[in-house]
C-alpha cells in the first residue's frame, strides 16, 4: 500500500481547517473574555498561527505570505491599528483613562480575526479548491449550532417550559450572526439548482436555507433578522440581474419567498410574538418626545424599561467621534457618560455597531480604513462574478452583504467567521508572483 505522505503546507491546511471548526467553542457561554479559560479554538489557533511562521520563515515564503494580500489592504490594516495606537495613546495620557485588561483583550480578538484573515488568503491563493473547503469549514460549526439548540431548545419551546428565547442555552447575540452563513450559503445554492431545475438538490437547500433562517428568527435578534431579509432581498437581485428574464425573476423571488415563509411557520407561536414585541419596543418612544430620539430624558428611560436603551444613545456617538477624531483606542466599551437635555445621565452603554466602533477605536483614520477593507471585498467580488459567475463567489457575496447590514447593529471586530469571508472575497485567484529573470551580460 503506497504510503501517506503530508507535506508541512498540506499540514497546516489541515490545521487550518480544524482551527475553523473549533469556531463552535467560541459561541458558548464561558469564553476566554470571561471566565479566561482556554478552549479549543484558541488551542488550535495558537497552533496554527506558530506552524505558519515555521513554515513560512523555513521554506523563505516570507515575500509570498506578505504578497497574498494586496499592499493598499496591508496599508489599511497597518493604518487601523497605528489610528488606535494614537487613539488610545491619547486617551491615556490626556483623558486619563485606564487600562483595562479587558481594553487588551479587546485588541486582542480583533488582531487574532485579522490572523486569521490572513492565514486564509495566504492558504487559499490560487487554491479554488481550498478555498471552497473554508467556506465548508465554517459551516460545520454552525450545523452543530443547529443540532444542539433543536436537541436543549425545541424542548423548553414546544414541550416542558415557557422559554422561547435562546439565552438559557447559548449566547444568542453572536449565534444569530453566525448562522446568517449557512442561511444565506444555502439560500444561494437553493437558487442555483432550481435554475438548473436540480430538483433534489433544491428541495435539501431550500429546507436546510428554512432550518437556519428559522434559528435566526428564533434567537429574537433584531439586527440578525433584518440581515437575513436584506440579504435575501440582495442574493435575489443579484442573481435575477444576471443575465436577466422575468422569468429568472419571478422564479428567484419564489425561492426565496417560500424559504422565509417555511422558517416563520416552523417557529412556535410565543417566539413569532416576542418577535413582534421587539420590534415594536425598538420605535417606542415617550408622548413628550414628540418622536425625536433626542428629546427622550433619563426619566423617561427609568419609567419606561421596555424602550430600546441603544436607540437613545446611538446618536451621541457620532458627535462623540467628532470632538475625538483621533479615537480613543480599544475603549469601545468604556462606560462613556451622555447627559440628556436635562442635564441628567442616560444610561451608559456601548455603541453596538461596528462601524462606530472602528471610529471610535481609531477616529476618522479608523473609520476609513476599515471601510475600505469592507468594500475592497464588495470589489473584489464583483470582479469574479463578472469574469465567472459561479455559485461559490456569489454565496460569498450574499454572506457578506448580509453580514455588512449587521455590522450597523452589532459590534464584530471579534466575529471570526466575518474575517474568513472577507478573507474569501479578497482571495487573490490567478495571480502567481513572477518568477525574476537571470540579467544577461552583454557581449
Amino acid at each position: 500500500m503506497p504510503r501517506l505522505r503530508l507535506s508541512f503546507l498540506r499540514i497546516n491546511k489541515v490545521l487550518l481547517l480544524v482551527t475553523l471548526v473549533c469556531l463552535i467553542f467560541n459561541n458558548q457561554k464561558g469564553s476566554f473574555a470571561r471566565h479566561f479559560t482556554l478552549s479549543p479554538f484558541q488551542v488550535m489557533f495558537l497552533v496554527t498561527a506558530v506552524a505558519t511562521i515555521i513554515y513560512v520563515i523555513s521554506n523563505r515564503h516570507i515575500r509570498d505570505f506578505f504578497c497574498s494580500v494586496s499592499r493598499k489592504i496591508w496599508t489599511a490594516i497597518m493604518l487601523f491599528y497605528l489610528s488606535t495606537l494614537v487613539g488610545w495613546a491619547i486617551a491615556v495620557l490626556f483623558m486619563h483613562m485606564p487600562v483595562t485588561l479587558f481594553t487588551i483583550l479587546d485588541l486582542g480578538t480583533f488582531t487574532m480575526g485579522i490572523i486569521i484573515f490572513l492565514l486564509v488568503s495566504f492558504y487559499a491563493k490560487n487554491d479554488e479548491t481550498y478555498a471552497r473547503l473554508c467556506l465548508y469549514a465554517i459551516l460545520v460549526p454552525n450545523a452543530y449550532l443547529v443540532y444542539y439548540f433543536l436537541t436543549n431548545g425545541v424542548v423548553g419551546c414546544w414541550g416542558f417550559s415557557t422559554e422561547c428565547v435562546l439565552g438559557s442555552i447559548l449566547n444568542p447575540n453572536p449565534l444569530s450572526k453566525t448562522l446568517l452563513v449557512p442561511a444565506l450559503f444555502f439560500m444561494s445554492m437553493s437558487l442555483f439548482a432550481v435554475q438548473g431545475k436540480k430538483w433534489k438538490k433544491a428541495a435539501i437547500h431550500v429546507l436546510l436555507a428554512s432550518l437556519f433562517a428559522m434559528v435566526v428568527f428564533w434567537s429574537v435578534s433584531r439586527g440578525a433578522t433584518i440581515s437575513l431579509l436584506f440579504g435575501a432581498m440582495f442574493a435575489g437581485m443579484v442573481f435575477s440581474f444576471h443575465k436577466f428574464t422575468w422569468r429568472k425573476l419571478c422564479m428567484s423571488g419564489a425561492v426565496i419567498l417560500v424559504i422565509l415563509l417555511l422558517a416563520h411557520f416552523m417557529l412556535p407561536r410565543n417566539t413569532q410574538q416576542a418577535i413582534v414585541t421587539k420590534f415594536e419596543h425598538t420605535g417606542h418612544l415617550p408622548p413628550g418626545s414628540q418622536g425625536k430620539v433626542a428629546n427622550v430624558t433619563a426619566d423617561d428611560v427609568r419609567r419606561l424599561p421596555n424602550t430600546e436603551a441603544r436607540l437613545l444613545v446611538w446618536h451621541f456617538y457620532p458627535r462623540y467621534v467628532v470632538e475625538h477624531p483621533f479615537g480613543i483606542g480599544p475603549n469601545g466599551s468604556h462606560k462613556f457618560t451622555f447627559l440628556d437635555k436635562q442635564g441628567n445621565r442616560i444610561g451608559a452603554v456601548g455603541p453596538d455597531s461596528t462601524y462606530l466602533y472602528a471610529a471610535i477605536w481609531g477616529g476618522f483614520a479608523g473609520l476609513a480604513s476599515y471601510l475600505y477593507i469592507v468594500g475592497t471585498a464588495f470589489v473584489e467580488l464583483r470582479k469574479k462574478l463578472k469574469k465567472n459567475f459561479d455559485r461559490t463567489s456569489f454565496a460569498v457575496l450574499s454572506i457578506l452583504f448580509a453580514l455588512s447590514v449587521v455590522l450597523f447593529f452589532d459590534a464584530m471586530l471579534s466575529l471570526y467567521w466575518y474575517y474568513v469571508i472577507l478573507a474569501l472575497a479578497i482571495r487573490q485567484n490567478g495571480t502567481v508572483l513572477p518568477k525574476p529573470q537571470p540579467v544577461q551580460a552583454h557581449e
